[in-house]
Protein backbone atom coordinates (compact mmCIF):
# COMPACT_ATOMS: atom_id res chain seq x y z
CA UNK A 1 0.00 0.00 0.00
CA UNK A 2 1.38 3.49 -1.12
CA UNK A 3 3.18 5.81 2.31
CA UNK A 4 0.59 8.59 3.53
CA UNK A 5 3.80 10.81 1.83
CA UNK A 6 3.33 9.72 -1.56
CA UNK A 7 -0.63 10.54 -1.66
CA UNK A 8 -0.22 13.63 -2.34
CA UNK A 9 0.88 12.83 -6.31
CA UNK A 10 -2.18 10.41 -6.67
CA UNK A 11 -4.74 12.47 -8.64
CA UNK A 12 -7.61 13.11 -6.56
CA UNK A 13 -10.31 10.73 -8.17
CA UNK A 14 -7.37 7.69 -7.31
CA UNK A 15 -6.69 9.61 -3.97
CA UNK A 16 -10.47 9.22 -2.91
CA UNK A 17 -10.45 5.48 -3.43
CA UNK A 18 -7.47 5.02 -1.95
CA UNK A 19 -8.08 7.07 1.09
CA UNK A 20 -11.03 4.68 1.61
CA UNK A 21 -8.75 1.34 1.27
CA UNK A 22 -6.41 3.15 3.94
CA UNK A 23 -9.32 3.81 6.19
CA UNK A 24 -11.06 0.19 6.37
CA UNK A 25 -6.98 -1.20 7.30
CA UNK A 26 -6.36 1.44 9.85
CA UNK A 27 -10.02 1.64 11.33
CA UNK A 28 -10.68 4.28 13.64
CA UNK A 29 -8.59 4.92 17.19
CA UNK A 30 -7.09 8.08 18.60
CA UNK A 31 -3.75 9.00 18.22
CA UNK A 32 -2.41 11.41 20.68
CA UNK A 33 -0.94 14.74 18.75
CA UNK A 34 -1.24 13.34 15.77
CA UNK A 35 -4.20 13.52 13.01
CA UNK A 36 -7.62 13.98 14.25
CA UNK A 37 -9.80 11.00 15.23
CA UNK A 38 -12.95 12.15 14.02
CA UNK A 39 -14.08 15.12 12.26
CA UNK A 40 -17.64 16.99 10.80
CA UNK A 41 -18.38 18.66 7.54
CA UNK A 42 -21.91 20.73 6.65
CA UNK A 43 -23.35 20.55 3.77
CA UNK A 44 -25.97 22.43 1.75
CA UNK A 45 -28.55 21.82 -0.68
CA UNK A 46 -29.63 24.65 -3.12
CA UNK A 47 -31.18 25.61 -6.33
CA UNK A 48 -33.70 22.44 -6.93
CA UNK A 49 -36.83 22.90 -7.71
CA UNK A 50 -39.68 21.40 -5.05
CA UNK A 51 -40.97 17.32 -5.86
CA UNK A 52 -44.37 17.31 -4.57
CA UNK A 53 -43.16 14.51 -2.08
CA UNK A 54 -40.80 17.30 0.13
CA UNK A 55 -44.32 18.83 0.65
CA UNK A 56 -47.05 17.30 2.96
CA UNK A 57 -50.60 17.66 3.47
CA UNK A 58 -53.11 16.25 6.13
CA UNK A 59 -55.86 17.05 4.06
CA UNK A 60 -57.60 14.12 2.69
CA UNK A 61 -58.91 15.73 -0.57
CA UNK A 62 -55.10 16.81 -1.24
CA UNK A 63 -53.77 13.77 -0.59
CA UNK A 64 -56.43 11.89 -3.03
CA UNK A 65 -55.62 14.51 -5.97
CA UNK A 66 -51.79 14.47 -5.40
CA UNK A 67 -51.25 10.65 -3.96
CA UNK A 68 -47.56 11.20 -4.00
CA UNK A 69 -48.01 13.94 -1.73
CA UNK A 70 -46.40 13.14 1.93
CA UNK A 71 -49.40 12.52 4.32
CA UNK A 72 -47.27 14.25 7.29
CA UNK A 73 -44.09 16.18 7.89
CA UNK A 74 -42.41 13.28 9.33
CA UNK A 75 -43.16 11.31 5.86
CA UNK A 76 -42.05 14.28 3.90
CA UNK A 77 -38.26 14.81 5.87
CA UNK A 78 -38.06 11.15 5.87
CA UNK A 79 -38.27 10.94 2.34
CA UNK A 80 -35.63 13.99 1.81
CA UNK A 81 -33.21 11.41 4.47
CA UNK A 82 -33.51 8.63 2.68
CA UNK A 83 -32.75 10.61 -1.06
CA UNK A 84 -29.46 12.20 0.42
CA UNK A 85 -27.92 8.98 3.05
CA UNK A 86 -28.47 6.42 0.65
CA UNK A 87 -26.72 8.71 -2.06
CA UNK A 88 -23.70 9.28 0.13
CA UNK A 89 -23.88 5.29 0.91
CA UNK A 90 -24.12 4.11 -2.75
CA UNK A 91 -21.12 6.62 -3.75
CA UNK A 92 -18.61 5.32 -1.09
CA UNK A 93 -19.71 2.07 -1.44
CA UNK A 94 -19.12 2.12 -5.23
CA UNK A 95 -15.93 3.65 -4.53
CA UNK A 96 -14.91 1.07 -1.81
CA UNK A 97 -15.78 -1.23 -5.00
CA UNK A 98 -13.30 0.20 -7.17
CA UNK A 99 -10.48 -0.38 -4.72
CA UNK A 100 -11.62 -3.93 -4.77
CA UNK A 101 -12.50 -3.82 -0.89
CA UNK A 102 -14.07 -6.45 0.24
CA UNK A 103 -17.68 -6.28 1.78
CA UNK A 104 -16.88 -6.04 5.57
CA UNK A 105 -14.28 -3.30 5.15
CA UNK A 106 -17.24 -1.88 3.27
CA UNK A 107 -19.37 -1.95 5.93
CA UNK A 108 -16.84 -1.20 8.40
CA UNK A 109 -16.42 2.40 6.72
CA UNK A 110 -19.77 2.74 6.65
CA UNK A 111 -20.76 2.21 9.81
CA UNK A 112 -17.94 4.64 11.18
CA UNK A 113 -20.28 7.74 9.10
CA UNK A 114 -22.73 9.50 10.44
CA UNK A 115 -25.13 11.21 8.23
CA UNK A 116 -27.52 13.97 9.60
CA UNK A 117 -29.85 15.63 7.12
CA UNK A 118 -32.08 18.65 8.19
CA UNK A 119 -35.16 19.71 5.95
CA UNK A 120 -37.92 21.70 6.82
CA UNK A 121 -41.30 20.16 4.82
CA UNK A 122 -43.83 22.94 2.77
CA UNK A 123 -47.46 22.51 4.29
CA UNK A 124 -50.10 22.11 1.86
CA UNK A 125 -53.43 22.41 3.35
CA UNK A 126 -54.61 22.59 -0.19
CA UNK A 127 -53.78 21.87 -3.29
CA UNK A 128 -54.35 23.15 -6.95
CA UNK A 129 -53.71 20.89 -9.63
CA UNK A 130 -52.29 21.76 -13.10
CA UNK A 131 -54.28 25.01 -12.88
CA UNK A 132 -55.36 26.64 -16.49
CA UNK A 133 -54.84 30.54 -15.63
CA UNK A 134 -56.39 31.16 -11.96
CA UNK A 135 -56.52 29.24 -8.47
CA UNK A 136 -59.25 29.80 -6.30
CA UNK A 137 -58.77 31.52 -3.04
CA UNK A 138 -59.42 30.30 0.25
CA UNK A 139 -61.95 32.52 1.84
CA UNK A 140 -63.89 30.19 4.02
CA UNK A 141 -62.96 30.52 8.03
CA UNK A 142 -59.47 28.75 7.70
CA UNK A 143 -58.10 31.10 4.73
CA UNK A 144 -55.66 28.58 4.66
CA UNK A 145 -52.87 28.61 1.86
CA UNK A 146 -53.31 26.54 -1.78
CA UNK A 147 -49.91 24.77 -2.90
CA UNK A 148 -50.01 25.08 -6.81
CA UNK A 149 -48.90 21.95 -8.30
CA UNK A 150 -47.89 21.30 -12.28
CA UNK A 151 -46.90 17.85 -12.63
CA UNK A 152 -45.00 16.16 -9.90
CA UNK A 153 -43.62 19.52 -8.63
CA UNK A 154 -44.85 22.10 -6.68
CA UNK A 155 -44.40 25.66 -8.31
CA UNK A 156 -45.56 28.42 -5.97
CA UNK A 157 -48.49 29.09 -3.92
CA UNK A 158 -51.95 30.95 -3.78
CA UNK A 159 -52.36 33.10 -0.64
CA UNK A 160 -55.86 32.57 1.68
CA UNK A 161 -57.80 35.84 2.11
CA UNK A 162 -56.50 37.84 4.80
CA UNK A 163 -53.18 36.11 5.15
CA UNK A 164 -49.92 37.58 6.61
CA UNK A 165 -49.35 40.86 3.89
CA UNK A 166 -52.07 40.87 2.10
CA UNK A 167 -55.44 42.66 3.04
CA UNK A 168 -58.64 40.82 3.01
CA UNK A 169 -61.31 40.76 0.82
CA UNK A 170 -58.97 41.85 -2.47
CA UNK A 171 -60.40 38.85 -4.90
CA UNK A 172 -61.18 35.14 -5.24
CA UNK A 173 -58.57 34.25 -7.24
CA UNK A 174 -54.61 34.21 -7.77
CA UNK A 175 -53.89 35.07 -11.50
CA UNK A 176 -51.18 33.14 -12.57
CA UNK A 177 -50.37 35.51 -15.51
CA UNK A 178 -50.11 38.14 -13.83
CA UNK A 179 -48.96 36.45 -10.67
CA UNK A 180 -51.62 38.31 -8.73
CA UNK A 181 -51.70 37.27 -4.85
CA UNK A 182 -48.78 34.08 -5.56
CA UNK A 183 -46.32 34.51 -3.05
CA UNK A 184 -42.99 32.22 -4.12
CA UNK A 185 -41.77 28.86 -1.87
CA UNK A 186 -40.08 30.00 0.92
CA UNK A 187 -36.72 29.79 0.88
CA UNK A 188 -36.48 27.01 3.97
CA UNK A 189 -38.71 24.70 2.29
CA UNK A 190 -36.10 25.05 -1.19
CA UNK A 191 -32.54 24.13 1.08
CA UNK A 192 -31.49 21.01 2.65
CA UNK A 193 -28.60 20.52 5.24
CA UNK A 194 -26.75 18.76 7.26
CA UNK A 195 -23.72 17.35 8.59
CA UNK A 196 -21.11 14.18 7.28
CA UNK A 197 -19.15 12.63 10.87
CA UNK A 198 -16.93 9.83 10.48
CA UNK A 199 -14.68 8.30 12.83
CA UNK A 200 -12.51 6.63 10.50
CA UNK A 201 -8.89 7.96 11.13
CA UNK A 202 -7.98 8.25 7.42
CA UNK A 203 -11.58 9.60 6.48
CA UNK A 204 -11.61 12.42 9.80
CA UNK A 205 -8.56 13.83 8.05
CA UNK A 206 -9.77 14.24 4.10
CA UNK A 207 -9.94 17.65 3.03
CA UNK A 208 -13.19 19.44 1.97
CA UNK A 209 -12.53 19.32 -1.10
CA UNK A 210 -12.55 15.53 -0.47
CA UNK A 211 -15.53 15.65 0.80
CA UNK A 212 -17.14 18.04 -2.15
CA UNK A 213 -15.81 15.47 -4.78
CA UNK A 214 -18.28 13.09 -2.38
CA UNK A 215 -21.16 15.06 -2.49
CA UNK A 216 -21.17 16.32 -5.93
CA UNK A 217 -21.25 12.38 -7.43
CA UNK A 218 -24.18 12.10 -5.15
CA UNK A 219 -26.20 15.04 -6.29
CA UNK A 220 -24.91 13.63 -10.25
CA UNK A 221 -26.50 10.32 -8.81
CA UNK A 222 -29.97 12.03 -7.47
CA UNK A 223 -29.87 13.63 -10.87
CA UNK A 224 -30.02 10.44 -12.71
CA UNK A 225 -32.88 9.10 -10.81
CA UNK A 226 -36.64 9.73 -10.65
CA UNK A 227 -36.12 13.20 -9.09
CA UNK A 228 -33.45 14.23 -11.91
CA UNK A 229 -35.50 17.36 -12.88
CA UNK A 230 -35.84 18.53 -10.36
CA UNK A 231 -32.13 18.23 -8.99
CA UNK A 232 -30.63 18.81 -12.53
CA UNK A 233 -29.77 22.78 -11.23
CA UNK A 234 -29.08 21.96 -7.65
CA UNK A 235 -25.51 22.68 -5.95
CA UNK A 236 -24.49 21.29 -2.79
CA UNK A 237 -21.30 23.09 -1.06
CA UNK A 238 -19.28 21.91 1.83
CA UNK A 239 -17.94 23.70 4.64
Amino acid sequence: MPSLGNMAKVPTRSLLILLLATGAVLGCGTISGGPAASRTWRFNVTGFSLPVAMAFSTDAAARARVPQISPNSGSSEAFVKRLIIQGVLDVLEQQGRAAGLPDFAITTILGQLGINVIYTPLPCPKVSVDPPQMVMRDNSAMKVTTCVIFGNTVTTTCLGDGAPGLAPGVGNMCMLNMATHFTPIPPQHLSISGTLTTSNLIMANWSREMWQSVVNRVLRMITTGSFGMHFAAAVVTVT
